[in-house]
């Protein structure tokens, strides 16, 4: 796995310059809504972090996943590209969880093979954990 995380480190800043300087969304400080003060790489770092750390993934889906969660919002969010030595099956990956709205992504994240689902997870598991701190009681009540 050393591989993996010496690449990994490599494609931090390239993900937090992204944000920071190519942010397509709005223009300002590129922040995380819930708190309106944590850079938003913060997120895609987590995500990856988190199933880099998972043992009980095969090595192949943590490795390609890690790298895939850091780069799942570079399309979507940035006008940055994708690094071009990056590997074809991340590249796949990324494109496959990239959706224009959260709308389509519910709709067509079943379509798709289990570990785009699992990927998906990860990214809405932190949105989920962001969203206890900015959400209202009634709304979380759903």
């Amino acid at each position: 796995m050393t591989d993996v995380l010496r690449e990994f480190t490599q494609y931090v800043n390239f993900v937090k310059e992204a944000h920071e300087k190519k942010f397509k969304k709005r223009a300002g400080p590129q922040v995380r809504i819930f708190d309106k003060s944590t850079f938003y790489a913060v997120h895609p770092i987590w995500c990856a972090c988190t199933i880099l750390q998972e043992p009980n993934l095969k090595e192949e889906i943590r490795k390609y996943g890690a790298l895939t969660l850091l780069f799942h919002d570079i399309l979507e969010d940035t006008s940055e590209k994708l690094p071009k030595d990056l590997p074809n099956k991340v590249k796949k990956w990324v494109k496959e969880i990239t959706f224009e709205t959260h709308q389509e992504s519910r709709e067509k994240i079943w379509k798709k093979e289990p570990v785009i689902r699992l990927l998906k997870l990860y990214d809405s598991t932190n949105n989920l954990l962001d969203s206890f701190t900015w959400q209202t009681k009634e709304k979380k009540r759903g």
